[in-house]
């Protein structure tokens, strides 16, 4: 059994002068959000064993302040071709994953994210599955449990939505 919990970048903000969009920093809400949803990951008693991201600043950012209130030992594997790329991109680096690690969690940009979620579901209740269908804002995250044995299984429909979470939604700290 394994656990993906899909997330886009927490709100940021404009582009930076001479720079590109690659650079955009995160809002000071952004990182208020993305420091609630590790918060909220550390009390639901997740145990991520990787995280998957773009190097987009927002990304790295989003990452940082989220793992920081998560007890537990996160490596990071960063690729910048997460950055541009299509839900097809993920999934192949999803599947490069480490078979010993059960909780992954993929940093990442619209509209590729929510294409993955998407293809990923098998199932889940209807108020989620909507919520799905509706959008993913920033700061949105998914959480998908899996039935396989390893990450080179993950494929259409073989998820089952068990959450669906923005930051508007969490509990105040």
């Amino acid at each position: 059994m394994k656990t993906l919990y899909l997330l886009r970048h927490c709100k940021a903000g404009n582009t930076p002068p001479n720079a590109g969009d690659h650079d955009r920093p995160l809002l000071d809400s952004g990182v208020a959000d993305a420091t609630a949803l590790g918060e909220y990951l550390e009390t639901s008693g997740a145990n991520i064993g990787q995280a998957l991201c773009s190097t987009a600043v927002r990304v790295q950012e989003t990452f940082d302040a989220l793992s920081k209130q998560l007890s537990g030992d996160i490596s990071l594997r960063s690729e910048r071709a997460l950055y541009s790329t299509t839900a097809g991109g993920i999934l192949a680096s999803v599947q490069e994953t480490d078979p010993e690690v059960s909780e992954l969690l993929m940093i990442g940009h619209v509209p590729a994210i929510q294409e993955l979620a998407i293809a990923l579901c098998g199932g889940g209740t209807p108020q989620l599955l909507a919520a799905l269908a509706k959008g993913f804002s920033s700061g949105t995250m998914a959480t998908l449990t899996l039935d396989i044995p390893d990450w080179t299984g993950v494929g259409l429909r073989v998820g089952i939505l068990t959450n669906f979470i923005s930051p508007d939604q969490l509990p105040a700290s």
